[in-house]
């Protein structure tokens, strides 16, 4: 009867997890669902915990990325698979790190140690479904701009792991005691004042959301008639420039792919970026795809800073590049095997600088579609100056489905986190701009085809959270690898030992 209870709540877990997150996004079950898993695994055996823990990921990543069947069901399948493992590690973790003392701050540590990890391996590495990205619209959301993305992620843990702690205890004192430090922490992390963000001036951004005539993988033969609709929406903004109606901007953003071919070899697509720039007046900033200059059997993903007159200036190369999207790992072994895999016949490759793009006095730093969800990727940008953001995204294959918002909350989350404005330029939507607070300033509606103009304020200062954030993903680690040798310590043998039947 306890393993059926203990299968049935790891269930109830993921799916609440699940809800956490958007299309629902009910913030608060987040740290509900940590707690509710870390009840069945706390002081448990390592296999069953391992075992549950694969349960609950399961659950979770099944219901949270039921879009990526778009691409097919053995994907979806087998990224839900991959993530859960992960979670079962983080499982078998959680049964030993309970029996120490402060367990919910071990916990926490191993919930970003799990996380950090499964971003940033190589090849496979998958950022989709951290904790902190249920939290973008919540109050907890917005104390990433102290501690980053890592830290929301350790308090949503810390406050569900005491929850489970008081669930577990056999007195009302020891009931009492961790429930209340969850709602303190809770509260307190509600009422915390934001950093000071002092502007230095505004960008005017233009965002274009140009459309495509077909969604799903078949948006990628459409090429020209994309490019065409993002040309003929930015001749519509020269036009209502020209005639005062507009502000004229000091950047046009297009969208990830909006040129889905090298614009520096198709005389036809530079002559029609020409026109387009050409029309505002103002730097346009590109999302094309072209060949890779040193290795012509691949590709690369690419931002190119477009000038009126002149032409083409600077060039930004995606680096974190999407595994089956973008290139092909294992190719010789699994690409004759699996037909649709001949979309990608060239491999892409990655880049190795940060996008930064000096425009009308500020330093824009540019993301391509899911390089918004590595922490790695927005600390570059941030690091090196940036004191605006731009996501070029094309998210036209998962048209009508969550990945849209699921993506809009993280690109929310890295404006509240880094302190910094955040245009998003989306073939199909959502085309929207956010201000350093993470607070909507403009939006064009999902599906829409035309444009918006946002002054996205400046700023220059670094939030706490966008210089801490990165090495206290370090600091968890080692924080559980401590914990973990910990357990096998003789003076803790005695502990261990006293599993729950």
């Amino acid at each position: 009867m306890r393993l059926v209870r203990d299968i049935a709540l790891s269930v109830i877990a993921g799916l609440l997890l699940t809800a956490s997150f958007p299309n629902l996004n009910v913030w608060f079950l987040a740290p509900i669902a940590v707690a509710v898993i870390t009840w069945v695994q706390w002081r448990s055996c390592g296999v069953r915990a391992f075992f549950m823990g694969l349960v609950f990921g399961l659950t979770f990543f099944l219901s949270l990325m039921p879009w990526l069947r778009v691409i097919g069901t053995d994907a979806w399948l087998a990224a839900s698979v991959f993530c859960a493992l992960w979670v079962g590690l983080l499982g078998w973790a959680t049964s030993r790190l309970t029996r120490l003392p402060l367990a919910p701050v071990w916990v926490g540590a191993a919930w970003v140690a799990m996380e950090v990890i499964r971003e940033n391996l190589p090849i496979l590495g998958f950022t989709w479904g951290r904790l902190a990205f249920s939290q973008s619209s919540s109050p907890v959301g917005g104390f990433a701009a102290w501690t980053g993305a890592v830290g929301v992620a350790f308090l949503v843990a810390v406050i569900g792991a005491l929850l489970a702690q008081a669930g577990r205890a056999d007195t009302w004192r020891r009931t009492a005691v961790p429930a209340a430090a969850a709602f303190a922490l809770l509260i307190l992390v509600g009422v915390a004042p934001g950093p000071e963000l002092p502007s230095t001036g505004s960008l005017r951004v233009a965002l274009i959301q140009g459309g495509t005539p077909q969604t799903g993988l078949g948006e990628r033969d459409v090429r020209r008639e994309v490019l065409a609709s993002h040309a003929a929406v930015t001749l519509e903004l020269g036009s209502d420039v020209a005639a005062g109606q507009t502000p004229r901007p000091d950047l046009v953003l297009w969208p990830e792919n909006s040129v889905d071919f090298d614009p520096f070899q198709d005389v036809e697509a530079a002559r029609t970026i020409e026109e387009a720039t050409d029309a505002v007046g103002t730097p346009l900033l590109v999302g094309a795809i072209m060949d890779d200059p040193e290795d012509p059997t691949l590709r690369a993903n690419v931002a190119i800073l477009w000038q009126p007159s002149s032409g083409p200036e600077q060039v930004y190369v995606k680096q974190r590049l999407v595994p089956f999207g973008e290139f092909i790992p294992l190719r010789s072994l699994i690409a004759s095997r699996i037909d649709r895999l001949d979309r990608v016949r060239r491999d892409f490759a990655p880049g190795d600088e940060p996008g930064l793009f000096p425009v009308a006095g500020a330093v824009v730093g540019d993301l391509i579609c899911f390089e918004v969800a590595y922490d790695a990727a927005i600390a570059e940008v941030v690091a090196g100056g940036a004191d605006i953001l731009t996501v070029q995204t094309n998210n036209a294959t998962w048209a009508g489905m969550s990945q849209l918002n699921q993506q809009l909350a993280i690109e929310r989350l890295r404006a509240r986190e880094t302190g910094r404005s955040l245009g998003v330029a989306a073939t199909t939507g959502a085309t929207v701009a956010f201000d350093p607070r993470g607070e909507e300033i403009a939006r064009l509606p999902i599906d829409d085809v035309g444009y918006v103009v946002a002054d996205l304020p400046r700023v220059e200062v670094r939030t706490p959270g966008s210089v801490i954030g990165p090495p206290l993903t370090y600091a968890a680690i080692a924080l559980t690898m401590i914990g973990l040798v910990l357990t096998w310590t003789p003076w803790s043998r005695q502990a261990l030992t006293r599993v729950e039947a």
